[in-house]
C-alpha cells in the first residue's frame, strides 16, 4: 500500500512538476504509530490523490505537521481540536439551557412572538410602548389570536431590558393584564386611548338623552346602509377597529350613561300603562308574582309565630302586651329581610351582586319600608280624624265630594304619597328578584367555570403523560423507530430503522459464514462478524442519517413534554384554587366537566399509549356527563371506533400470547448457549410494543 502511494505520488508529481516539493511540512501515514513510514504532501492535489487511495481501500489515513510532529484532527492539533470540542459543548449546553426558558423557546420557535418582542423590546418611551403594544394587540384580534392567553402574558410580562425606564416597564406590565384588567386600566387613565376611541368617546359625549345613547350603540353594531340615520361618523367601521378592552369600555360607558340620563318624556296617562306593561300590574298594587316579596312575607309570619312562641313560654299567664307585640313584628321584619340577602354578602368576599343585592335590601329596610309604614300612617291618622267613613284607607265617593276642599286637597295628598310610598316598595321587591336572577346566572356560570378548571386539570395530567411517554420511548427504543431515509443496500428512500439495518447485517453475516462452509463455531462467529462490520460501515451513512432523524424528534418530543409540562402546572393551581374555594365554603366540590371534543381527543390519545388509568378516569366523565345531560356517551363514528380499537387490542394480545407460548415451547428443545439466552430473554420481555415505531 505505501509502495502504491509512493507511485502514485511520484506520477502526480510527475505531473504537477515543481507543485511538489519534498520540503512539505505536511506528512501523511496509514498509522499513528512512532515508526510508521510517513509521505510527505506537498499540495492539495497530491493530498486529494492519496485520501482517494486510501478510501478506496477502506483504511484510515492520519495527518501530521512534519515528519516526527503533532497529529492534526479535522485541520487542527489535538490540543487545539479539544479546546475547540469543551468549547462547542459549553455552547451546546448553553443552547440546551436557555431553550428551557418559555420566553426563549417561544422567540426561538414562534416568528410571531419573536417579531412582537422586539418591537416591545425597541420601546425607549411610554408612547412609543403604547403604539406598538397598540399595534401587537390590533394584529393578534384582526389575525383571530394566533398568541394565546400564556404567549401574550410572556410577551408583557417577560424579561425587560436594560434601557427599559420604570415607567416604560410599568406600562408594559398594564398591557399584560387579562382584558377587564385592560378597561379598568383604561378607565384609570393607566392605558391612553387609542384615537378612533378619542372620536368615539366625544361623539357619546354629545348624546343627551337615552334614546340617543341606544341609537349610538345601534350604530356601533349595525352596517351604516341598514341605518335608517347613521350619523356624522363612521362608527360601525370605527368600532371594528378597537381593541376588546376598548370595547368593552365603550359599551360600559354607554350603559352608565343610559342609567344617569334622562329618557323622553311621556304623557301622564301613558306612565301607569307603560309601568302596568313593564311590570304586570298596576299601580300600588302588591306585586303577587314577586318572589322576594312572597318569600319576605311567608317569613314574616313564619318567624313572628315562633317568636310569639317563645315570649309566652317565658310568661307565667301567656298574655303579651301590645308593646311587646310590636317589638315582635319588627324584630320578625329584620330577620325575613335577612333571609333575603345572598349567602356570598356575609362571605370574607363578597360578590359585586351580593354587595348590590344586600344594599337594595338596607335601602328597603331602612328607607322605602319605613316611609311607607309611615305615609300609610299618616293617611289613617288623618282619615280618622277628619273623614267619619274612613276605613283602610278608602272613603265613599259621595262623602268625599262633600269634604271642605282644604280637607280633600290634603287628603289627596296624603293618598297619593301613600300610594308612591308602597309603589317604591314593591318595586324594590321586583328589582330584588332580578338581582337574584342575576345572582343564580352568575352562580351558573362560576359553577361551570369552576367545573372547566377541574376537568382541565385531568386533561392537562393525560396529555402530560402522553407527552411524556412518547418523549421517553423515543430516547429510549429510538433505535427502533423507522424514518423515511435512505438506504444504501437499495440505493433508495424507505422506512427502516438501526435495529433494522444491523439485523440485516447481522443476517447477512449468518449467511456469509453458512455459504464460506465455515464449520468451526468460532471461525463462523468471526466470519459473522466480519460480514456484519463490514455491512454496518457500508451502511454508516444511513446508520448516521437515521441518528440525526432520531435527534430531532428526541429534542421535538422534549420541548412538548415540558410544553405539557407547564400546562399541567398551571391547570393544577387553578384547580387547587377551586378546591379551597369550596373547602372554605363548606360546599362539596362539583363534578368534573370537559368539552366532547377535547374529552374525545384526550382520550384517544390515551387508548394509543395504553394509559388504562387516565382512560377509566376520562371514560367516568363522559359517562357521568351523558347522564346529566341526557345524551349518548359517543355518537355512532366513535362508537365505530371504540369497538376497532378493542378488536386491534384483543388481535394484539392474542397475538403476543401466542408469541410467547411458542417462544417457551421452542426454548425447551435442545439449543446451542448463544440462542438459548437469547430466547430466554425475548421470553423475559415479552413483545417489545415500540419496535418498528413508524415515523
Amino acid at each position: 500500500m505505501i509502495e502504491g502511494l509512493q507511485k502514485n505520488r511520484v506520477e502526480v508529481g510527475a505531473r504537477w512538476g515543481s507543485a511538489v516539493t519534498t520540503d512539505s511540512g505536511l506528512y501523511v501515514s496509514l498509522s499513528n504509530d512512532k515508526d510508521a513510514p510517513r509521505l510527505p504532501a506537498g499540495d492539495i492535489r497530491v493530498y486529494d490523490a492519496i485520501e482517494r487511495m486510501a478510501t478506496g481501500a477502506k483504511l484510515k489515513l492520519s495527518t501530521r505537521i512534519g515528519k516526527d510532529g503533532p497529529a492534526l484532527i479535522n485541520g487542527f492539533t489535538e490540543k487545539e481540536y479539544n479546546y475547540r470540542v469543551k468549547v462547542a459543548g459549553f455552547l451546546k449546553s448553553y443552547v440546551h439551557e436557555r431553550l428551557r426558558d418559555p420566553e426563549t423557546r417561544l422567540i426561538h420557535d414562534d416568528e410571531i412572538f419573536r417579531n412582537a418582542h422586539r418591537t416591545l423590546d425597541q420601546a425607549r418611551t411610554p408612547e412609543e410602548l403604547n403604539r406598538a403594544a397598540h399595534d401587537i394587540m390590533s394584529r393578534n384580534e384582526r389575525l383571530g389570536r394566533p398568541l394565546g392567553e400564556r404567549e401574550r402574558w410572556l410577551l408583557f410580562h417577560g424579561r425587560v431590558p436594560d434601557h427599559s425606564t420604570p415607567e416604560v416597564a410599568e406600562l408594559r406590565l398594564t398591557w399584560g393584564l387579562p382584558r377587564e384588567g385592560r378597561e379598568q386600566a383604561l378607565r384609570d387613565a393607566r392605558l391612553p386611548p387609542s384615537p378612533t376611541l378619542k372620536a368615539m368617546l366625544g361623539e357619546l359625549e354629545t348624546r343627551r338623552n337615552v334614546e340617543s345613547v341606544r341609537q349610538y350603540q345601534k350604530s356601533l353594531m349595525t352596517p351604516p346602509e341598514e341605518m335608517r340615520n347613521p350619523g356624522r361618523l363612521p362608527l360601525y367601521q370605527m368600532h371594528k377597529k378597537l381593541l376588546g378592552h376598548e370595547r368593552d369600555y365603550l359599551y360600559h360607558l354607554a350603559e352608565e350613561m343610559k342609567r344617569r340620563l334622562p329618557g323622553k318624556e311621556l304623557p301622564v296617562h301613558g306612565v301607569a300603562k307603560a309601568r302596568e306593561e313593564a311590570t304586570g300590574r298596576a299601580f300600588g298594587e302588591v306585586p303577587h308574582a314577586s318572589n322576594s316579596y312572597k318569600e319576605y312575607i311567608a317569613s314574616i309570619g313564619e318567624i313572628k309565630r315562633r317568636l310569639l312562641e317563645e315570649a309566652a313560654s317565658r310568661l307565667n299567664n301567656g298574655v303579651i302586651n301590645s308593646i311587646e307585640q310590636i317589638r315582635i313584628h319588627n324584630r320578625a321584619c329584620d330577620l325575613a329581610w335577612e333571609r333575603l340577602a345572598s349567602e356570598e354578602a356575609f362571605s370574607s368576599r363578597p360578590t359585586e351582586l351580593a354587595l348590590r343585592l344586600s344594599d337594595a335590601i338596607a335601602k328597603l329596610q331602612e328607607e322605602a319600608q319605613p316611609r311607607a309604614r309611615l305615609a300609610t300612617q299618616a293617611l289613617d291618622e288623618f282619615g280618622k280624624e277628619n273623614i267619619p267613613s274612613y276605613a283602610n284607607g278608602r272613603v265613599p265617593r259621595g262623602v268625599l265630594d262633600k269634604l271642605d276642599p282644604p280637607l280633600r286637597e290634603r287628603y289627596e295628598q296624603l293618598k297619593d304619597f301613600a300610594g308612591k310610598s308602597r309603589e317604591d316598595l314593591y318595586r324594590g321587591f321586583e328589582a330584588i328578584d332580578g338581582l337574584r336572577q342575576e345572582i343564580e346566572k352568575s352562580r351558573a356560570s362560576e359553577l361551570m367555570n369552576d367545573r372547566f378548571a377541574l376537568g382541565n386539570a385531568i386533561v392537562a395530567e393525560a396529555r402530560y403523560e402522553c407527552a411524556r411517554l412518547d418523549y421517553e420511548t423515543a430516547r429510549d427504543y429510538g433505535e427502533t423507530f423507522r424514518f423515511r431515509i435512505r438506504d444504501e443496500s437499495l440505493k433508495a428512500d424507505r422506512r427502516i430503522s438501526a435495529l433494522d439495518v444491523e439485523r440485516r447485517a447481522d443476517a447477512r453475516g449468518v449467511r456469509a459464514a453458512g455459504n464460506r462452509g465455515a464449520e468451526r463455531a468460532e471461525d463462523r462467529r468471526g466470519i459473522r462478524r466480519e460480514v456484519a462490520a463490514l455491512d454496518l460501515t457500508n451502511h454508516a451513512e444511513t446508520l448516521r442519517e437515521h441518528g440525526r432523524v432520531h435527534r430531532n424528534l428526541v429534542n421535538k418530543l422534549e420541548v412538548e413534554a415540558e410544553r405539557a409540562a407547564s400546562e399541567r402546572l398551571l391547570a393544577q393551581e387553578r384547580a387547587q384554587m377551586v378546591t379551597r374555594k369550596y373547602q372554605e365554603r363548606g360546599e362539596q366540590l362539583p363534578a368534573h366537566f370537559i368539552n366532547r371534543k377535547t374529552l374525545t381527543e384526550t382520550q384517544e390519545q390515551t387508548i394509543r399509549r395504553r394509559l388504562t388509568g387516565h382512560t377509566e378516569s376520562l371514560e367516568q366523565i363522559r359517562v357521568a356527563q351523558s347522564r346529566e345531560f341526557n345524551r349518548p356517551a359517543r355518537t355512532e363514528t366513535e362508537t365505530a371506533r371504540l369497538r376497532a380499537q378493542l378488536f386491534v387490542a384483543q388481535t394484539e394480545l392474542q397475538a403476543r400470547k401466542e408469541q410467547i407460548s411458542c417462544l417457551r415451547e421452542y426454548a425447551q428443545q435442545p439449543q446451542s448457549g448463544r440462542r438459548r439466552k437469547t430466547l430466554l430473554r425475548q421470553l423475559a420481555a415479552g413483545a417489545n410494543p415500540n419496535e418498528g415505531v413508524n415515523y
